[in-house]
């Protein structure tokens, strides 16, 4: 478990994300355990998962040759959502720097090309390699409330 700059713990994978195995990651996107943990650390109702790679990408061919999977639990980032901006829960001083969960077409589109991109390079491991940098950056830009990724929400 993790927080990032806004205190919301993000739970992470102790695996790697390239030979990906549910038996080894109990807090998969959408389990019973990971529902528990999250609503250990956080309400009900005032953050969300979200897709670092969204789900809606499942069957990249990318992901065919280097083995990863949307529901891995390292492919999920915790958001507040809309409704946490005016929660009193909400401490952090300058509501308008995080990135909330919304509506992301841009972000999605965003992804896909880099995906697309990945999956052009000829060599595998470097493909891993650019993947790996890539959900990296993602990861680190909600992390730090990234301007570029928050104007993709």
């Amino acid at each position: 478990m993790t927080k990032n700059m806004n205190g919301i713990t993000q739970i992470n994978g102790s695996y790697s994300v390239l030979q990906y195995d549910t038996s080894y990651d109990p807090l998969r996107y959408g389990t019973k355990a990971r529902r528990k943990v999250k609503y250990s650390y956080h309400k009900k109702g005032l953050i969300e998962d979200h897709h670092l790679i969204p789900k809606e990408f499942d069957e990249h061919h990318l992901f065919d040759d280097i083995n990863f999977h949307v529901g891995c639990s390292n492919n999920i980032y915790i958001l507040p959502s809309v409704a946490y901006r005016e929660s009193i829960f909400n401490k952090n001083i300058n509501k308008d720097t995080i990135i909330y969960h919304s509506n992301h077409r841009l972000y999605n589109s965003f992804v896909k090309e880099k995906l697309n991109n990945i999956y052009k390079l000829k060599n595998i491991e470097d493909q891993k390699y650019e993947f790996i940098l890539f959900l990296s950056y993602l990861r680190h830009s909600f992390d730090h409330n990234d301007n570029y990724i928050k104007s993709l929400f």
